[in-house]
């Protein structure tokens, strides 16, 4: 059980990195829709995105050259919908939903290597993690009798299905599915770590055995019990604020670097919402007040897996209204949009530095 600490070590020093935007570029020299980015081994980035999904753009490590990678289609080096990039032991692997495979990069000359088709659809699958024999697991839904109920799925270096695992499984095809999960690298052989969205929970799971090797249980206020499987229509006036996970990473310390947002106010005043008429299925059924805004913010937490203890804590300014994301290196990296909809990636180099030694180089409220 890792517990709050009102005085945690270190404090986190944000230092601000390349920023990523169109710019004065024509619209080809960028993503549309932003979904994800990826450093590669080599210090290059990847990004993808759901307008064009059938490509990646490569940037390379000094950004002085930028280029597609890919395209429509279902031959070597095409896709169909370009669903996760992940980039380990000097290989790019790209995961398509739409032609159900994953096919493998050289990660600097971003040639084919391998291409292999998946023995499952991959369409429903939330994350997904490449462990260190270029076997990998995703988080999927999976209706087939001995794979029902199950979070996690590894496939081996060949597409084939090895094992599905989850430590409770759950629900029937057309019942309770399996929460969705964030995947993220480990540096132990053969392992991952994993956690739900609205439980402050992170775990390090054995892919080959497929079980628990160790659970790490936050417990705090401001993240109180999961409201129904992170269903936003199950939410209440009255009913705490709700807290989400949007991953976390391994740094080379072996540290877990946490991404989540939480309520800027505890419970949410039921005053601050009014009921939405006709709310799209499955969407928030509130309206927030203007002048209750913001709602949420956003924070990063470190913590030692082996004291169970919180290293530090840092919390976004409340005016910043930036999405916060990280990738398996412990890269930070902030989103917004510009006046055309177009993405603004900020690039951060989180450090930690024993408390009250200096000032941060981007500061929150504490």
């Amino acid at each position: 059980m890792i517990r709050d600490d009102s005085e945690p070590p270190y404090e986190i020093e944000m230092h601000p990195g390349p920023i990523f935007e169109g710019g004065s570029l024509t619209e080809d020299d960028w993503v549309s829709a932003f979904v994800g980015m990826e450093r590669s081994g080599n210090g290059g980035f990847l990004f993808w995105d759901g307008v064009t999904p059938s490509r990646i753009l490569a940037v390379s490590p000094d950004r002085a050259a930028r280029r597609w990678i890919g395209r429509e289609g279902e031959g070597p080096g095409e896709y169909g919908f370009v669903r996760w990039v992940r980039s380990r032991g000097g290989r790019v692997h790209v995961f398509d939903t739409f032609n159900n495979r994953r096919t493998v990069l050289d990660e600097r000359s971003f040639e084919v290597l391998h291409t292999n088709p998946h023995d499952l659809p991959i369409a429903a699958g939330y994350d997904a993690t490449v462990l260190d024999d270029t076997s990998y697991v995703i988080n999927a839904a999976f209706h087939v009798p001995e794979r029902v109920g199950y979070a996690f799925h590894r496939f081996g270096p060949d597409g084939a299905a090895a094992n599905s695992f989850d430590e409770e499984p759950v629900g029937l095809p057309g019942e309770e599915e399996p929460l969705a999960r964030w995947l993220a690298p480990s540096s132990r052989a053969g392992h991952f770590w994993a956690g739900p969205l609205d439980e402050y929970r992170v775990d390090l799971w054995n892919a080959v055995e497929g079980r628990r090797s160790r659970s790490l249980v936050r417990e705090t206020d401001w993240f109180p019990p999961r409201v129904a499987q992170w269903d936003p229509t199950a939410w209440e006036p009255g009913m705490p604020g709700i807290s989400v996970i949007d991953g976390a990473a391994e740094d080379a310390a072996g540290r877990l670097w946490v991404v989540l947002r939480t309520p800027t106010r505890l419970p949410w005043p039921a005053d601050c919402f009014e009921k939405i008429p006709d709310p799209a299925p499955g969407e928030f059924e509130y309206a927030v007040r203007e002048a209750c805004q913001p709602l949420t913010r956003n924070r990063i937490e470190v913590l030692d897996p082996g004291t169970g203890r919180v290293l530090s804590v840092w919390d976004a300014p409340l005016e910043d209204p930036s999405g916060w994301k990280i990738a398996p290196d412990a890269t930070m990296y902030s989103m917004k949009s510009d006046e055309f909809g177009f993405a603004i990636v900020q690039l951060w180099r989180p450090t930690l530095r024993p408390r009250g030694t200096s000032q941060n180089s981007r500061g929150g409220d504490k």
